[in-house]
């Protein structure tokens, strides 16, 4: 049973709102998405059914698509060491992702190298979903009244109003260059492609825009892939949100509460990285999600000040073990360097350190030598740079720096956030 209502918010539009008080991470309802993507690069290293890690050169149960030499499935959860031939079996999940891999074309666009990107081969996922009208991906939630499948595609927005006449052009141009690759010689388009199916296509790149969710490394917290899932894009949006999303095991994601919950209130993902700054936040929302954000975080005034730049977010662990492969489903704390600064700021300008050689202050001696140790501890950790909490510990570092008085370290540190932030590079010239 969901533990959740949907309801309708004046301003907001629909809401998921708790049937009950929610304890912190508990899991309010499952699905699966419509379509998910690994990024080009990742389709080797990751299982394309759970998105979990997958070693090739140690892994020797793990599943390869012989045609593309590229599309993986991990040898736990994903079916791939079923039988012999390392081929999943029919009754497995595994087998429905690789029949949808070969089905949508998407192993032949991958052969044909047009796939770099996440968009081509989700569109091609959908497309071949909505031809076979699968009605839901949602899991135990038969009470919840959300939209979908394929049908809750059509009720999510895509703003086409918002597009000027270029931009409607190009997404048309877009679709037809997708599906034109798999057109035989001397074949047309339409052969293929109804004219309903071509305007159905454009309306979910207009749709993918606004709606799609990342797909998170469960190790490295590195963004390798996107996913569309109509339940999951009701939530609307919070910049301290109260809700989570995991993947686990056969691509199953999980919608979790991030804190303990009150009945009735709304609950709430956050469409950015906790990391960025409110004026980037607010820039990043207008355009790209067409609303501005009055969330109690973006009107608060206070929100500049250094020690909350630094995180004081409760970030304690949530972590499920994968019964077959032991591994980590969520982990909001393998390491999180600013808020490991932020206590040492405090206790240092409490002057209870017990590390303090002066009794209390911060000087940029002291700090630059915390910064230090706390980006070794990163390395050590293996940690990549598009890591949330590398992100936040930039950010919470260059503030620390500035307010010294040595701007050109600080600016090193911004400049790491400005180059490998997902939500930021974009603006890059504008913050620049």
């Amino acid at each position: 049973m969901a533990l959740v209502d949907i309801v309708e918010s004046v301003g907001r539009g629909r809401d998921y709102v708790a049937k009950k008080d929610l304890v912190k991470g508990q899991v309010m309802f499952t699905a699966r998405p419509v379509a998910a993507a690994l990024r080009f690069e990742h389709l080797r290293s990751h299982c394309s059914g759970c998105f979990c890690p997958v070693d090739i050169d140690t892994c020797e149960a793990a599943f390869i698509c012989e045609d593309c030499g590229l599309w993986t499935l991990c040898d736990t959860c994903c079916g791939g060491q079923a039988v012999a031939d390392r081929k999943p079996k029919e009754d497995t999940i595994g087998f429905e992702y690789l029949k949808l891999h070969l089905q949508s074309k998407e192993c032949a666009t991958i052969q044909k190298g047009d796939a770099q990107d996440t968009t081509t081969r989700i569109i091609l996922q959908m497309m071949q979903t909505y031809r076979q009208e699968v009605a839901s991906t949602a899991k135990d939630v038969n009470d919840l009244g959300a939209p979908t499948g394929v049908q809750g595609l059509a009720t999510l927005e895509g703003h086409e109003e918002t597009r000027d006449e270029t931009a409607i052009v190009a997404y048309l141009g877009f679709v037809q260059d997708v599906f034109s690759v798999l057109v035989e010689e001397g074949r047309e388009l339409s052969d293929y492609l109804s004219n309903e199916e071509v305007a159905t296509a454009v309306h979910w790149l207009h749709v993918l825009q606004h709606n799609q969710h990342a797909i998170t490394c469960d190790f490295t917290g590195e963004m390798v892939g996107c996913m569309i899932s109509p339940e999951g894009s009701l939530f609307n949006h919070n910049c301290r949100p109260n809700t989570i999303w995991v993947t686990g095991a056969g691509g199953v994601i999980k919608f979790v509460a991030a804190e303990n919950v009150k009945k009735g209130t709304a609950m709430c993902i956050s469409y950015l990285h906790e990391h960025t700054p409110v004026a980037i936040r607010n820039q990043v929302l207008r355009n790209r999600y067409k609303f501005d954000c009055s969330c109690g975080r973006c009107n608060d005034s206070e929100e500049d000040k250094l020690l909350d730049i630094l995180g004081k977010d409760d970030k304690d662990n949530l972590v499920e073990k994968n019964e077959s492969a032991t591994r980590v489903v969520v982990n909001n704390e393998i390491l999180d360097l600013a808020e490991i600064l932020d206590e040492w700021l405090n206790q240092r300008l409490a002057g209870s350190s017990a590390e303090s050689t002066d009794g209390d202050g911060v000087t940029l001696e002291t700090a630059s030598e915390k910064i230090g140790e706390l980006e070794r501890a990163a390395n050590r950790e293996g940690l990549s740079t598009t890591h949330w909490s590398i992100l936040r510990f930039h950010v919470a570092a260059g503030d620390l720096l500035l307010s010294l008085g040595n701007p050109s370290e600080a600016v090193q540190h911004f400049k790491t956030v400005i180059d490998n932030s997902p939500d930021i590079k974009p603006y890059h010239t504008k913050v620049n």
